[in-house]
């Protein structure tokens, strides 16, 4: 989401994907029950009105609060699980 926004650059989503994968973690969000995550976010306390605060990293070390919509948010993860395999 961070890159889709314009905040997190594709090396670094590249680089942190590589990394979970050699630990073993999931990293095919379209796998990923995404929008029963974002059902839950409405009552998620980093929600404020109809937004929520999203940490976008932005480069190793350093990260960027960013308030999304909620409906913004709901149709990046919709394109993110649209695809086919992984959004990666």
């Amino acid at each position: 989401i961070g890159e889709r926004i314009g905040k997190t650059p594709p090396e670094l989503t590249l680089r942190v994907v590589s990394l979970l994968a050699a630990l073993g973690l999931p990293v095919d969000l379209a796998r990923e029950p995404l929008g029963a995550a974002i059902a839950l976010l409405g009552h998620d306390k980093k929600r404020a009105g109809g937004s929520i605060r999203f940490v976008a990293a932005c480069e190793p070390g350093r990260a960027e609060l960013v308030d999304l919509p909620l409906e913004e948010l709901a149709r990046l993860v919709a394109a993110i699980g649209a695809g086919p395999g992984h959004f990666w």
